[in-house]
């Protein structure tokens, strides 16, 4: 809605004061719409940015999670050759003795 820049004349003819203050509003509000617009773009790569950035970091959380899981087995089996081999050591020791 525009603002009442001037008074709606009788006479059907405008005054040249009131063409000059519409001319300035029409440019103001063109500039506005420039700005807006560039404004909206910028918006736009910013939420695209931020939904990289999640994204990357989902994707580093699940490769978190993969090493951590691979680490886990990794030291389970490093359990279960320290275990084996203690047994091996156990039976050569109940070997020597007997």
């Amino acid at each position: 809605m525009l603002p009442d820049i001037c008074e709606i004349p009788s006479d059907g003819v405008w005054p040249r004061e009131c063409w000059l203050a519409l001319d300035a509003f029409d440019i103001v509000a063109t500039g506005n719409t420039d700005i807006a617009q560039d404004l909206a773009g910028a918006l736009n790569k910013s939420d695209e940015s931020y939904d990289a950035l999640l994204g990357a970091a989902k994707v580093q959380q699940e490769l978190s999670q993969i090493r951590q899981d691979l680490l886990e087995r990794e030291r389970q089996a490093h359990t279960w050759d320290n275990w084996f081999y203690r047994g091996i050591i156990a039976l050569g020791l109940i070997g020597a003795v007997l």
